[in-house]
């Protein structure tokens, strides 16, 4: 039996109108590897359940497709909150500059990725070792929190401390709680 419970988005569009056999048809034509359903909600929002994280992945680090000239975004599905609100957690990728050879584990990276939130992936360069200077992976995190930019990476008194960059951090209003500006331009 296929887990959809961990792997739900949802898709909104600002014209709305399509009917979900077109959805289910644009979602065919990505090549999914699992099972997918697709569920209006209502005339401008789609519930996407997806059978496994890869395709999950794959569709959430888009975040936006035209589908049938019509523009789609995709935000992280709550059952708690309201359709009308993006969801403030984004996949957002964190990059970790002159890493030490030896963190460059898949299970090292995946490690420190959560300790920003969950991590979906580690990008192709950092995963061939093509890029040594950087090392890059994609995590859903919570846009409306802090996070630092100095990790301390071993033991206390031998560690050392890593910087981390994270990438496209996007503003999201408080108030409306609408990507693209913040309170004061609300």
């Amino acid at each position: 039996m296929p887990n959809l419970l961990g792997f739900r988005l949802l898709a909104s569009s600002l014209r709305g109108g399509l009917c979900s056999r077109r959805y289910k048809f644009f979602f065919f034509n990505l090549r999914l590897t699992g099972a997918f359903f697709v569920t209006v909600l209502d005339s401008s929002h789609v519930h996407i359940k997806l059978e496994n994280d890869l395709d999950y992945s794959r569709v959430f680090c888009h975040r936006s497709y035209l589908v049938f000239n019509c523009f789609m975004n995709v935000s992280k599905w709550s059952p708690t909150g309201d359709i009308g609100d993006e969801s403030p957690i984004v996949p957002i990728g964190i990059s970790f500059p002159n890493l030490r050879p030896h963190f460059f584990s898949p299970r090292i990276l995946h490690g420190l990725g959560l300790l920003f939130g969950n991590p979906l992936k580690v990008d192709n360069a950092t995963a061939l070792g093509s890029r040594p200077s950087v090392a890059r992976v994609l995590v859903e995190i919570d846009i409306t929190k802090k996070f630092l930019d100095k990790i301390l990476i071993g033991p206390e008194k031998r560690g050392h401390f890593q910087q981390v960059f994270m990438e496209d951090f996007p503003l999201i209003c408080p108030k409306c709680k609408r990507f693209c500006h913040s309170l004061g331009d609300c």
